[in-house]
């Protein structure tokens, strides 16, 4: 995956149908500018174009309840960080979106590399934390009903 850091040759531009601005163009798509390479391996699709980029992961949802907790967890990081989109891209579980300002030097290129390509461990680990939290729950409101039971 590491060949697909050259991916992320962002730089600035004036964007013409945006008053000049730097828009992301892997967002807008309205003008020749903003071109949009594509490039589908091995469970990745990527989306680029002169300033900006989408990378999208499929990730093995086991149950509903996997799915549900991915939800939920890509829109509470999607509230606080733009680097992980609140709804991934059609057909994909997970959207990254960098843009130039993100991959300044090669050590931030790096360091978002590192971390897409350790996202499904990422995953795995916070989803066996998770049922784990829940199987603690279950056994305590188990426990807690049974006493409180009238009969036994």
């Amino acid at each position: 995956m590491l060949l697909i850091v050259r991916m992320f040759d962002l730089h600035q531009i004036q964007c013409p149908q945006r008053g000049g601005i730097n828009f992301p163009c892997v967002i807008c798509q309205a003008c020749e500018i903003g071109k949009v390479e594509s490039l589908f391996m091995n469970e990745i699709f990527i989306e680029k174009t002169v300033n900006s980029t989408f990378l999208s992961l499929n990730i093995e949802l086991k149950d509903d309840f996997e799915e549900l907790l991915l939800q939920s967890y890509l829109e509470q990081i999607g509230n606080k960080t733009s680097f992980i989109s609140k709804k991934p891209q059609p057909g994909f579980q997970v959207t990254f979106y960098i843009d130039e300002e993100m991959v300044k030097t090669q050590e931030q290129e790096e360091k978002i590399m590192k971390f897409i390509e350790n996202f499904h461990n990422y995953w795995k680990s916070f989803v066996s934390r998770a049922k784990t939290y829940l199987n603690k729950w279950e056994r305590e409101v188990v426990n807690e009903t049974l006493r409180n039971l009238p009969v036994k």
